[in-house]
């Protein structure tokens, strides 16, 4: 199975953040190595942070045109649906200012 470039660069973080994970595992049974691999882990973590974050930067560039069409697709349905809307607005407003006529007797008027 070919996973590409990425993949193997992947590979290679997974690779060292095992390492430093049996650093991390040696430094607490030898105590003075446990700074060392302490600071190697953090990095590696940041790293593997680093790194997702990449990708995922990534993946919304390429999903993004997807989305965007979705959304388009979504204006132009509530376009089409404010239009009907807005025809019958003003069958809407006649009706409210008729029945605003009709309260005439009110003693608040």
């Amino acid at each position: 199975m070919d996973l590409g470039i990425w993949g193997d660069i992947f590979l290679i973080f997974v690779a060292l953040g095992i390492i430093s994970i049996v650093f991390a595992i040696l430094g607490f049974i030898f105590k003075p190595l446990f700074s060392v691999a302490r600071a190697i882990f953090e990095f590696f973590k940041f790293m593997c942070l680093c790194i997702l974050h990449f990708l995922t930067t990534i993946l919304g560039l390429i999903l993004e045109p997807f989305d965007r069409r979705k959304m388009e697709k979504k204006a132009k349905s509530i376009k089409k649906d404010y239009m009907k809307e807005d025809n019958n607005m003003d069958e809407t407003i006649m009706t409210d200012y008729y029945k605003v006529e009709e309260d005439k007797d009110d003693p608040w008027n």
